[in-house]
Formats: C-alpha cells, structure tokens, sequence
C-alpha cells in the first residue's frame, strides 16, 4: 500500500504551521469556499480491491 498523504495547516494569525498525516493516498481535487475562503476542502479517493 501507498504512503499516504501529508497535510499541511497554516494558521495565518500565529504564523504556526502543522502537519497531520492521512492513511490516504490520491488526494484528487482542492478547493475553496467562495463564501469563506478561508475553508479548504480536499477530495481523496481510495481505491480498494473486492473482497
């Protein structure tokens, strides 16, 4: 299996950033609120085999 992905945060006000990091790989589409561009939404996709 993949390594996953590594996501990153930047608090804008402290200038701090941190790290999560995500069992998924493949994160597939990035966008922002229009109304709050402050939210970020990632699309990730998992692909599994059949059981």
């Amino acid at each position: 299996m993949g390594y996953g992905t590594d996501l990153f945060r930047l608090d804008t006000a402290t200038g701090a950033l941190g790290k999560t990091h995500n069992a998924f790989d493949g994160v597939s589409a990035i966008a922002f609120n229009p109304v709050r561009p402050s939210v970020m939404y990632l699309g990730v996709e998992e692909v599994g085999t059949p059981s």
